[in-house]
């Protein structure tokens, strides 16, 4: 079995877990399908959840994904920082254009989806593709921890 590089983090708020973070630095496979083959810029990729939903729209999901570009900014040195979200996933999209992120280009997928109803976005999803999106942002901003 091959092993990846993905530092993976529980995120928990007054001792309580209310979601997940993971981080990884983007391969040369994924490089070429997102465009990023070229560059030698050192480039990671994020992917996060806020899964208690009494924590949704109370800023956490905001406050997560800042921090974690902040983070990966100044102590990896990071030159960019994208995410892959599916294309249905309105909130999280949302979330990370406030947080600086911009959409650049929509990705097949490329992964298995297990569809399971979810009350949340009612059953006419789109899982044929994702979108890419990329930090723009070239301030610097305080790490929080939640």
């Amino acid at each position: 079995m091959e092993e990846d590089s993905a530092v993976r983090c529980l995120v928990e708020y007054e001792d309580r877990p209310i979601g997940y973070i993971q981080f990884y630095e983007i391969e040369e496979e994924k490089r070429l399908a997102y465009g990023y083959l070229e560059t030698t810029d050192k480039i990671f990729g994020t992917d996060q959840f806020i899964g208690e939903t009494a924590y949704w729209d109370k800023g956490f999901g905001k406050q997560l994904v800042t921090s974690m570009r902040d983070y990966l900014k100044s102590d990896h040195k990071a030159d960019r920082v994208i995410m892959d979200p599916q294309q249905w996933n309105i909130r999280a999209i949302n979330c990370y254009e406030r947080c600086g992120f911009t959409k650049v280009k929509e990705l097949p997928v490329r992964e298995l989806h297990v569809h399971l109803p979810n009350p949340h976005r009612g059953d006419d999803h789109d899982l044929r593709s994702k979108l890419i999106l990329r930090d723009h942002s070239t301030r610097k901003l305080i790490n929080f921890y939640l």
